[in-house]
């Protein structure tokens, strides 16, 4: 008999080819025909039409949601196309509730907003973390000076100008302070930060770079840190939040729902108030200016991640994933035996 691992095929395919459906149509249904399941990857939108195939030639199949865009679309696109997209998103998810598809999220925060657009059948599969996790005193490798920064993709619906206001005000109390802002992303985004920081007055402490950093230059930067920024209007899960925590560094964070999931019962950060800088300002200048507050807070950074990191792991994700496609096509037969 075929081990487990050998007779798992996975074939994928790009969205390229949904992008035009009625060209390759035929192709597509062929594709999904041959599968024992269907599995959608939800990186932006539904497609719509891998479930309507799979439900015409009688496959499983199942979505990965990421996150929901929803009202921060209006934060990234232009208000014509953002309605545009608001609703097809609305819809998209809709049709995919009113067709029972099982949903695989991140989080549930997810999960509860899925719920409320009817779906059912959901699965909260958490992601991997990649990062070496610091399970030592990391305070020798911090930098000199202190340290604020956001590591993480630069978007405008991550409000990064809120950061860049609050180091304004930080700098004010702590002269010395740098902030930094590293990840990839939207570029005019990041001239419009710098450009905000010069006429703050604080161009030469804050620091910004947008592009692809590897990962052994985002560990360093973490490594050196004093205190980890995240301004999001919203998260599916805080992935970026995870990695930072996993290197000892506390976190300053707005309380938005995603957050408060993933660091509740730890005082490895601080919550503060949706959109609150001067109180985001406040709670960093708190834990830079006390020696004892940084290092209490580092040390239950690094017990989050010491009890957490086995949940967020890739092998334990994996798991996970094949538990919840094998319990969906469990109840599937079911069903059609009833039927």
């Amino acid at each position: 008999m075929k081990s487990r691992e050998q007779r798992l095929r996975i074939e994928s395919i790009s969205q390229g080819f949904f992008t035009f459906p009625l060209l390759l149509l035929f192709h597509i249904r062929q594709r999904i025909r041959e599968a024992d399941v269907v599995v959608e990857n939800i990186s932006k939108f539904p497609l719509i039409v891998p479930a309507i195939i799979s439900r015409i030639t009688k496959r499983p199949f199942v979505a990965i949601v990421h996150h929901i865009h929803g009202k921060t679309l209006f934060m990234e696109l232009p208000t014509a196309l953002a309605t545009l997209f608001f609703f097809y998103e609305y819809i998209s998810l809709f049709i995919y509730a009113l067709l029972r598809v099982p949903v695989i999220t991140v989080s549930r925060t997810s999960e509860a907003e899925l719920r409320k657009l009817g779906f059912k059948n959901i699965y909260v599969v958490y992601p991997g973390l990649t990062s070496p996790i610091s399970n030592d005193d990391n305070t020798f490798r911090k930098s000199r000076r202190p340290l604020l920064v956001y590591v993480n993709r630069v978007r405008k619906y991550k409000r990064l100008d809120h950061f860049v206001k609050a180091c304004k005000h930080v700098i004010e109390e702590i002269p010395d302070a740098i902030c930094l802002i590293v990840g990839k992303g939207d570029e005019k985004l990041g001239a419009h930060l710098k450009r905000l920081a010069s006429r703050l007055g604080v161009e030469k402490q804050v620091k910004i770079f947008v592009g692809n950093v590897s990962n052994d230059l985002r560990y360093k930067i973490l490594g050196k840190a004093w205190v980890g920024v995240f301004t999001s209007a919203k998260e599916g899960f805080g992935i970026g939040v995870l990695e930072t925590l996993s290197q000892g560094v506390p976190v300053v964070a707005y309380d938005i729902p995603a957050m408060r999931e993933l660091l509740a019962g730890y005082d490895s950060s601080v919550l503060v108030k949706n959109g609150d800088i001067k109180h985001l300002a406040e709670q960093c200048i708190k834990i830079l200016k006390s020696t004892k507050a940084l290092l209490d807070i580092s040390s239950e950074a690094r017990r989050f991640v010491k009890v957490r990191g086995k949940i967020y792991s890739f092998d334990v994700s994996a798991i996970k994933f094949l538990n919840a496609i094998a319990t969906y096509l469990k109840s599937e037969r079911k069903d059609q035996r009833k039927a």
